[in-house]
C-alpha cells in the first residue's frame, strides 16, 4: 500500500496520506489508517526490510573501505 511506504519514508501520517492521494482531510485519514493493525503490520514489514537493506549497504561500504 502506497500510504505505508510513504509513511515509512516521511514519518508523517498526514504527509503520507496527502502524497498517497487522500486530498480531503489527510490528517483524519492517517489517524484511521494508523489505527488499523493490518496497516501497522505492513508498515513494520516495510521498515524492517529497509533497515536490512541499509545494513547490507553499510557493510558493503565498510568492506570496500577496508580493502
Amino acid at each position: 500500500m502506497l500510504f505505508c511506504s510513504l509513511y515509512v519514508t516521511t514519518g508523517s501520517g498526514t504527509k503520507a496520506a496527502a502524497k498517497a492521494g487522500y486530498k480531503r482531510n489527510p490528517d483524519i485519514v492517517a489517524e484511521k489508517l494508523l489505527g488499523n493493525s493490518e496497516i501497522l503490520n505492513h508498515i513494520d514489514k516495510i521498515a524492517s526490510s529497509r533497515m536490512r537493506t541499509a545494513k547490507v549497504r553499510m557493510i558493503c561500504g565498510l568492506e570496500m573501505l577496508a580493502f
